[in-house]
């Protein structure tokens, strides 16, 4: 009976736990954070600004967990927050892309698996409201950095993925993948519309 209590104890009590910021590239000082379920661009000092990669999915996507309410980064009306149903409307496919110059810092676009028919990206407008738009090949507002943090209180559990390093997914460029498809974390992973 101790040991079970113990158990359940433990697993209310928050943990520390490494993360990222999802931050505008325009503007590094605003990121991916959460007004209630509601995602928008906050200052990154804002614990709603705290996410990590969760899991891969069978479709090469990826969820994305906001590490104050545990809940994934959704699509529909409006970009939200909403426990993990395995549903398309929450699995992202993170484009990498280089900089302009080999100094430059790499930055990524945010494909949804549940716009089949055209490629939609997450986009950040100037009034920090966050939508999905066709893809826009050199629209800074689809363009997202990633800032690591460490040592986040959370009560998520942890389920990072493994093998995504944020800065450098592997040595040199993006691979050109051809139609229809975009290099996300090393491999061509199909987007529709593309």
């Amino acid at each position: 009976m101790f040991r079970l209590l113990a158990l359940a104890w433990l697993s209310i009590v928050e943990a520390n736990t490494s993360g990222l910021k999802i931050c505008s590239q325009d503007n590094p000082s605003l990121c991916l954070g959460t007004e209630g379920a509601v995602v928008s661009l906050k200052v990154q000092t804002d614990p709603t600004t705290n996410w990590q990669i969760i899991e891969r999915t069978g479709s090469d996507g990826v969820f994305i967990e906001n590490l104050q309410s545990c809940n994934v980064l959704t699509t529909g009306g409006t970009i939200s927050t909403a426990s993990k149903t395995g549903g398309l409307s929450q699995i992202w496919v993170l484009e990498e892309m280089p900089g302009a110059t080999m100094f430059d810092e790499r930055y990524f676009r945010f494909y949804n698996l549940a716009f089949q028919t055209e490629a939609f990206l997450l986009t950040a407008d100037v009034l920090t409201h966050i939508t999905m738009s066709g893809l826009q090949e050199a629209w800074s507002p689809q363009q997202f950095v990633f800032r690591e943090d460490s040592d986040l209180p959370t009560s998520c559990p942890q389920q990072t993925v493994t093998g995504i390093d944020t800065t450098s997914t592997r040595g040199g460029g993006p691979q050109n993948c051809g139609r229809g498809r975009v290099s996300s974390f090393g491999r061509c992973q199909r987007v529709f519309g593309k």
